[in-house]
């Protein structure tokens, strides 16, 4: 399936799926050729501003404020072979907009913890494999508090450093954010 006819199906279930509103626009060269939206139509240069907005918060979505009270959320799907993209997106409050998403915020957590340490990066996730069946019936607090007891009790598992990242705040927020989709609610 093509990342046009999924965006496109996104967009005519909107409200459906619980969206205000939602918009497909495809770029050759980076120019507008079409767009899509039985809800939401851009004009002028709004469709140029946000593709350069959405080029440069990749991979994160565009959060633009749009108004007094809503926030153009949009991000876009890249075919270099064709030298197209595809953009999607809604027009939201200002209190969902700009909500970062789970994706968005463990990425940023991995950044800071692998910081480019491949070895580190595929070791912990082996940890986290290992550790998944061991979490079924704990609350998130007992599974953070059982996953730092087996594997930060020294720092001899992966070095001073990354252990150090791994107990730091933000290292014991991404635990927390892995952890949470394992445990019972």
């Amino acid at each position: 399936i093509s990342q046009s006819t999924v965006a496109l199906r996104v967009a005519s279930l909107a409200t459906q799926l619980g969206l205000n509103n939602a918009s497909v626009a495809l770029y050759v060269d980076d120019k507008i050729k079409w767009q899509w939206s039985e809800t939401l139509r851009m004009t002028g240069e709004t469709p140029t501003e946000i593709l350069t907005e959405c080029a440069n918060s990749s991979p994160n979505p565009a959060r633009i404020l749009y108004g007094q009270n809503e926030v153009i959320v949009a991000s876009f799907a890249e075919n270099p072979t064709f030298n197209t993209k595809i953009l999607f997106l809604q027009l939201v409050n200002n209190s969902d907009g700009f909500k970062q998403l789970r994706e968005e915020t463990l990425r940023e957590l991995e950044n800071f913890i692998f910081d480019n340490d491949r070895e580190f990066r595929m070791s912990l996730q082996g940890c986290f494999g290992v550790f998944k069946s061991k979490v079924k019936g704990l609350s998130l607090e007992e599974a953070i508090q059982l996953f730092n007891a087996t594997y930060l009790k020294t720092s001899d598992r992966w070095g001073e450093f990354a252990w150090k990242r791994l107990s730091s705040e933000k290292g014991q927020k991404y635990i927390k954010l892995r952890l949470h989709l394992w445990v019972k609610k």
